[in-house]
């Protein structure tokens, strides 16, 4: 149960990380999401940011308190310096392919751009009063794309 905490942990880090080229306003990171994508991005900017308590606002349920408790044992500040140092290789993201998962729950399919590789992650999230939280990363498929990132088009 520990390694899967860990990499639940690793993996919501690291997607956070990965998303944060996406952007959004610098500040926006605790307010509400209308939309799922919103949420996403929100959380990227905060994680960017290093804005914890912004970035463990954008989570819910079993994920938030992993998280939370990830960020107590580091240490804020340590923990604001991983998620602003995960984010500087970061190139780009894409979120696509939104599915219905009951509930008030909806899927993405989030990618993100790497120099060397890319990274693919689908991400559960659920509506209330208005808001989307993040409660659910699978952990990342890896992949090298065909042409490196930064190749010149002639």
């Amino acid at each position: 149960m520990k390694r899967k905490t860990s990499t639940a942990i690793a993996a919501a880090i690291a997607l956070a990380i990965g998303l944060a080229a996406g952007g959004c306003g610098a500040g926006q990171g605790d307010g509400a999401a209308k939309t799922p994508s919103e949420r996403v991005r929100l959380m990227s900017q905060s994680a960017r940011l290093g804005q914890t308590d912004a970035y463990l606002a954008c989570f819910d349920g079993d994920l938030k308190t992993e998280l939370a408790h990830a960020r107590d044992q580091a240490g804020e500040e340590a923990f604001a310096d991983m998620l602003r140092r995960r984010a500087a290789p970061v190139r780009g993201m894409a979120i696509s392919d939104q599915t219905d998962a009951g509930d008030s729950m909806v899927r993405l399919k989030v990618e993100w751009v790497f120099e060397d590789r890319n990274e693919i992650q689908a991400i559960g999230l659920r509506q209330s009063n208005g808001d989307w939280k993040i409660v659910q990363m699978d952990e990342a498929q890896y992949r090298k794309p065909a042409i490196p990132y930064g190749t010149e088009a002639y």
